[in-house]
């Protein structure tokens, strides 16, 4: 599964963010950042295996399942029905 993040002191980050901005980084930095960024890949890598799970046991048990969320992730909202009179 997934690897448990290292938790990192909020002042670290701004440090790492201010660093990022000013384009200043020192080796250990660059480490820092490569570890945030491939524990972000883990987390969405793993929700994305969870959310498809979840999909299959919907489809499993007959529910029908929500639309497929676009490219920002977001449910697309479904169409509002016109009255026609």
């Amino acid at each position: 599964m997934t690897k448990k993040a290292q938790k990192i002191d909020n002042l670290e980050l701004e440090g790492l963010m201010k660093a990022v901005k000013a384009n200043q980084l020192d080796e250990d930095q660059m480490k820092a950042i490569f570890e945030i960024l491939s524990t972000f890949n883990d987390i969405c890598s793993s929700l994305e295996e969870k959310r498809m799970s979840l999909k299959k046991l919907k489809d499993m048990l007959g529910i029908k399942t929500e639309k497929e969320p676009n490219s920002r992730g977001i449910a697309n909202p479904p169409k509002k029905k016109e009255n026609k009179l």
